[in-house]
């Protein structure tokens, strides 16, 4: 594919990732809840009880705020060494958009956390859409991005896909999210990585010949 038909296609797949989010906004905002969100918390709760608290707990802690920050700049950092700036600046967009962002999302949307049983680690007031969903998705989106070996790309996507999932999963299993929460954040992160990924690439510079003397 050309160039130019690439940007379209990854501005379309944005614009539909950004409407799809913006459509489940308006029914949270509207209904206060979605259909089913409640029915899929309460029966995965009450098939796996606490027993698996400790470890979901374990999880959220891992793909928390801090966490993330000190393993984006640990990227960053090795991004810099190798004179990258151009994939610096989209992973870093990326990362900083996702996080900022979401905490504005939050406190718009306004979304009280989940009320199934209580929560066995202290989160914030409200939720939607998840930050850890949301955050997460942000910094493998990154390195997806700035990842150039085919191979390296597949394994940062497969890895990333497991790693997601059980982070999404941990949120629900200790009832801190509905499901409409981490589909929310994935939802809007994967629009906004998918236009830094539109972004123009620089045209390529060709390399000068030496001169030789007659």
């Amino acid at each position: 594919m050309r160039p130019g038909s690439d940007r379209w296609s990854r501005h379309v797949l944005a614009s539909l990732l950004a409407a799809l989010f913006l459509a489940l906004s308006l029914i949270v905002e509207i209904a206060g809840s979605v259909p089913g969100d409640e029915r899929v918390l309460v029966e995965l709760n009450a098939a796996i009880g606490t027993s698996l608290d400790d470890a979901m707990v374990a999880v959220g802690r891992a793909s928390d705020t801090i966490p993330l920050i000190a393993a984006s700049a640990v990227v960053a950092i090795v991004l810099t060494v190798n004179r990258r700036r151009r994939d610096i600046a989209a992973f870093l967009a990326v990362v900083v958009v996702a996080m900022v962002g979401n905490r504005i999302l939050k406190e718009i949307v306004g979304r009280p956390r989940p009320d199934v049983r209580p929560s066995p680690e202290s989160v914030s007031q409200f939720s939607f859409p998840s930050g850890h969903a949301a955050n997460t998705l942000a910094v493998w989106a990154g390195l997806l991005l700035v990842v150039r070996a085919r191979p390296g790309r597949i394994a940062v996507l497969a890895v990333g896909v497991v790693v997601v999932g059980v982070v999404g999963f941990s949120r629900l299993a200790i009832a801190a999210h509905y499901p409409s929460d981490l589909i929310a954040g994935w939802l809007w992160v994967g629009a906004w990585a998918a236009l830094v990924w539109s972004w123009p690439k620089p045209p390529a510079v060709a390399p000068r010949r030496s001169m030789q003397k007659a």
